[in-house]
């Protein structure tokens, strides 16, 4: 990195954004540049802007009055339920307008190098193709979230700039468990749930391995352009993420044992249900989904370039 760097990180306030910022103020010659949804921060050490990434306005006062801006970290989206009752077009507003017009953004103020934070999501529809989705698999999204984020990596491929698109695996951290929890429980980690008769398999990211990944970026930006899979060396059964959520929040919870065809049964009387019943609901649909099928992704590519996710389960 060179004397001072900008860097400009959307998502600032979330649980990976803030992380990154606190890795990157380790360094004297960051400077950060945040926006975020909410009113203000304790952080004195970035330059911060409270509001809404589809704010055309806000985004050309935060470029103009930090000018030049050497990165930009984007991470602000709608995942899954973090808006209620969001439909298509909320997501396609903030996840793919709003990001198309932010790399536009840079593009003409002359940023150095985007890094996109997407997701393994956009894999959906291909997981039944491909025991390891890699890369150059076809892209196959079917969720609004993985729909609008694939637009989002379409509009910062045809830019002509320079970028790396990074598919985050599901994330966790010892504070932070709701992604994995996903796979292998019910009501709030209160029953675990392990389906007998199938070893099935799931990558899982670190934070910080996202965090060892920005900071080479950083250093290397050449060598990172492109699209890349970010998820753990290791690959990881449901008995491992079980054993490791108790380990960390050593609470009572049941434990069961189900056939594979029982959680089909059940999802196929969930659907005969009226979906808006389960919505809000913290017994989710998708979650069962989420444990009835391996979900691996190949880190081979990021491993090429010399950079190896190391940091897993155990370590963190």
């Amino acid at each position: 990195m060179k004397k001072e760097t900008k860097i400009l990180i959307t998502g600032c306030t979330g649980f990976i954004g803030s992380k990154i910022i606190n890795e990157l103020l380790q360094y004297s010659n960051v400077k950060i540049i945040g926006i975020g949804r909410k009113e203000k921060i304790n952080n004195d050490n970035i330059k911060y802007y409270s509001g809404d990434i589809c704010d055309n306005h806000l985004l050309e006062k935060v470029f103009d009055e930090n000018a030049p801006i050497d990165y930009v970290f984007h991470l602000a989206a709608i995942v899954h339920n973090n808006l209620k009752d969001a439909e298509y077009e909320d997501y396609y507003k903030i996840n793919y307008l709003a990001s198309k017009n932010l790399f536009e953004k840079a593009k003409s103020h002359n940023v150095k190098h985007v890094i996109f934070f997407s997701t393994v999501e956009v894999y959906e529809n291909s997981r039944k193709d491909f025991n390891c989705l890699n890369e150059e698999v076809e892209v196959k999204p079917t969720s609004n979230y993985a729909k609008t984020k694939f637009l989002a990596e379409k509009s910062l491929e045809q830019l002509n700039i320079p970028y790396t698109i990074l598919r985050l695996a599901p994330v966790y951290d010892r504070d932070f468990l709701l992604n994995i929890s996903k796979r292998v429980s019910l009501l709030k980690n209160r029953i675990f749930v392990e389906i007998t008769g199938y070893n099935f398999k799931y990558s899982l990211l670190a934070c910080q391995n996202i965090l060892k990944v920005t900071k080479e970026i950083l250093k290397d930006n050449n060598s990172f352009i492109g699209v890349y899979n970010l998820a753990d060396e290791k690959i990881y059964s449901q008995k491992d993420i079980i054993n490791y959520i108790k380990s960390i929040e050593k609470k009572p919870a049941l434990n069961i044992k189900v056939n594979l065809r029982v959680i089909e049964m059940i999802l196929d009387m969930i659907e005969k249900i009226a979906d808006t019943i389960f919505k809000n609901n913290i017994f989710k649909v998708s979650n069962l989904y989420k444990m009835k099928e391996n979900r691996i992704y190949s880190v081979k590519k990021i491993r090429e370039v010399g950079i190896k996710l190391k940091n897993h389960l155990v370590d963190v």
